[in-house]
This record gives structure tokens, C-alpha cells and sequence, in this order.
């Protein structure tokens, strides 16, 4: 019954196991402290060899159910209803309902990101190069490329934002208290993408920066045989200073949207999801 209940989705692996030993100490108990109170109103005793026995099958049962929960996969029927075409007044209660629509709407979210972006070609040239620094037209064409790809990014959170706020006013009038417990759950998820959204808004301010310093500055830096030349030390300096804050800040957005990436696709592995949506 514990590993049907795990398969079923309703039970975690921690939960069906504390459950099932539970049971098991409880019902051995119970059911040991019956037969010798049995065996005590009828005169005969209770052999040593029987409760070895007893505590032997509790064991073995024990052992079962622990294969049982780790052997056996977790259905996960939130993910299975998401995925299908069953209409939301189908699904009951409401709670769990405005639960399925919100995966919906992220996942329709999410491929519909991952397909624009899938459409946008790199920044070219190279975004940093020496030649992405060549002339005013580039310098300037660098700049608006990064606006677009930014843009999409900041599109796909504002519209996340939208639907997780509009399934947060739902589920307040429909069930506060799971309410509290979602986002409770949800607390450490949204601090790790509003990092990485805040260093990726830091890095693009950056970098807008350095490339519209250039841009005043053309005559001041020159390409030359693949390197950038500079007119004079003050222009130098400041324009490494503001080209190596900017590579920081990448580093530390792409380190932080990668751990971000990993974890996401651990999740979406635990609850039946492909690698993409």
C-alpha cells in the first residue's frame, strides 16, 4: 500500500517510508501483544523461537518496502494532467485546477522563450572583440543586438511574473493556506532567478556603458592588425576599467544562470519532464 502510494504521487519517498515502518512497528505490536495476552489467558507460553519470527517478517517486510519505494518510480499526476488535454473544469478540486494551469502557462511560456531564442543569431562580431569596437556603425550595431537579446530576456521574467501574480490572486480566495505553503516552497526558487535577472541587468548596463564610451571616443581607439590602439593613457585606462568590470559581471551572471539551469533540469528530471519543454 506505502509503495502503491509513492508510485500514485501521493506520498514522497521520505513520507512512504516513515509511513511504512510506522505501520509496521505499530501493527507488529499490536498484534504480538494480543497473541501473548491470548496465549496468557489460555495457560501456554509464548516460545522464544515465535517472536524471532515475528521481529524476522516485520524486517522483512521493512525490506520490501524499502525496495518497493525506490525501485518502483514516482507518477507524478500534476505533470501527467499538465501535460494533457483535459479541460481545467474537469479537474477537481479547484485548488489542484489552478495548480495545472499555472504548469500550463509556464510551460507554453518557457517553449515559446526557448524558441525565439533559438531563432536569434550571436552577437556578431563577438561582443569584447577588438573588431566589435572597429567603427561607429559597429559599435552600434553591437549595442542594439544586445538590447534585442536583453529585451527577450526581460520579456519572458515579466510575463512569468504576470501569470505566477495572477495564480497567487486565484489561489487567495480559493485556498490562502496552500497559498502560504506554495510560496513558501517557491521562496528560494525566485531568489535565485531574481539574482540571476539582477547580475545579468548589471552586466547589460555595463556593457551599454563601455560600448557608448567607445562610441564617443573613435578617433581616441583604433583597430590595428587585431588589436585595439589607443591615442592616449587616460582613454586606455578607462576604458579597461570599464571593459574588465563588464567580462566580471558576465562571468558572474553566466555562473549563476548556469547553477540556476542545472537545478532546473534536475527538477524538471524528478517530476517526469524532458531536458526541454
Amino acid at each position: 500500500m506505502v509503495t502503491w502510494e509513492h508510485h500514485a504521487g501521493e506520498a514522497t519517498s521520505t513520507v512512504a517510508l516513515i509511513n511504512g515502518f510506522v505501520s509496521l512497528a505499530v501493527l507488529n505490536v499490536v498484534i504480538l501483544m494480543t497473541l501473548y495476552s491470548r496465549r496468557k489467558r489460555l495457560g501456554e507460553d509464548t516460545s522464544r523461537g515465535f517472536v524471532t519470527s515475528a521481529v524476522g517478517l516485520a524486517l522483512l517486510s521493512g525490506l520490501l518496502t524499502t525496495a518497493g519505494v525506490y525501485s518502483i518510480p514516482e507518477r507524478n499526476d500534476y505533470v501527467e494532467l499538465a501535460l494533457s488535454s483535459i479541460p481545467l473544469d474537469q479537474i477537481h478540486p479547484e485548488r489542484k485546477a489552478l495548480v495545472i494551469e499555472l504548469m500550463r502557462r509556464r510551460i507554453a511560456e518557457s517553449r515559446d522563450y526557448e524558441h525565439v531564442a533559438a531563432q536569434m543569431k550571436p552577437v556578431s562580431p563577438p561582443l569584447f572583440s577588438p573588431n566589435s569596437f572597429a567603427s561607429e556603425n559597429i559599435i552600434r550595431s553591437s549595442l542594439e543586438q544586445l538590447k534585442k537579446s536583453n529585451s527577450v530576456d526581460l520579456a519572458y521574467h515579466e510575463q512569468q511574473e504576470r501569470t505566477t501574480n495572477e495564480f497567487r490572486s486565484k489561489m487567495m480566495k480559493v485556498d490562502p493556506d496552500y497559498l502560504r505553503s506554495f510560496d513558501a516552497g517557491l521562496h528560494e526558487q525566485e531568489a535565485r532567478e531574481a539574482k540571476a535577472l539582477d547580475l545579468e541587468q548589471q552586466y547589460v548596463a555595463a556593457t551599454l556603458a563601455l560600448y557608448g564610451y567607445a562610441d564617443t571616443h573613435t578617433r581616441d581607439i583604433v583597430v590595428k592588425d587585431g588589436q585595439l590602439r589607443f591615442a592616449n593613457d587616460s582613454v586606455r585606462t578607462e576604458f579597461s576599467r570599464q571593459l574588465e568590470s563588464s567580462k566580471s559581471l558576465y562571468q558572474q551572471w553566466q555562473e549563476t544562470f548556469q547553477e540556476l539551469a542545472r537545478q532546473q533540469q534536475q527538477t524538471r528530471k524528478q517530476v517526469g519532464l524532458g531536458p526541454t519543454l
